[in-house]
């Protein structure tokens, strides 16, 4: 939250920058940067992960980003674990990211569920709660979950 209100207040400056510089540029030309600041903070506020399992899929999805869930189903799954990640070396940061592991799906915190599927790209999605997670995979995912190491 404290990058996304930077974020801000770096955008509103360029604005007042940009005007008091170049007093004759069109005033939308001045905004973009504000106008541009204020949408990246509503959009990422706005951010929603959500992560539901049952005995044979696991469905996540990342909104506003992904329209409709995404889905693995049991038989695209080789190994489940609850694992605890740094976001900024692993990923680069929250959100939607690439990493060496793979996608990776966070709002916040530092554990997550790595998805190890069987066409060998594993997927990361961030968790508040990996105890009732593990406890879960435990009792469902009997045969694919591995715990941490």
């Amino acid at each position: 939250m404290i990058i996304l209100v930077l974020e801000l207040l770096i955008s509103v400056a360029a604005t007042v920058l940009i005007f008091m510089k170049e007093p004759d540029a069109g005033i939308l030309v001045a905004l973009l940067p504000a106008l541009f600041g204020i949408a990246l903070f509503l959009l990422m506020t706005k951010a929603r992960l959500k992560l539901e399992i049952n005995d044979q899929e696991i469905h996540y999805q990342f909104r506003p980003f992904h329209l409709s869930r995404r889905t693995i189903t049991r038989s695209q799954v080789d190994a489940l674990t609850v694992v605890s990640y740094d976001p900024l070396s692993d990923y680069g940061g929250w959100g939607i990211r690439k990493g060496r592991e793979g996608w990776a799906y966070t709002t916040a915190g530092h554990t997550g569920l790595l998805i190890k599927r069987n066409n060998g790209k594993p997927v990361l999605i961030g968790t508040s709660r990996p105890d009732a997670l593990a406890a879960f995979l435990r009792s469902r995912w009997t045969a694919l979950y591995r715990p941490a190491s």
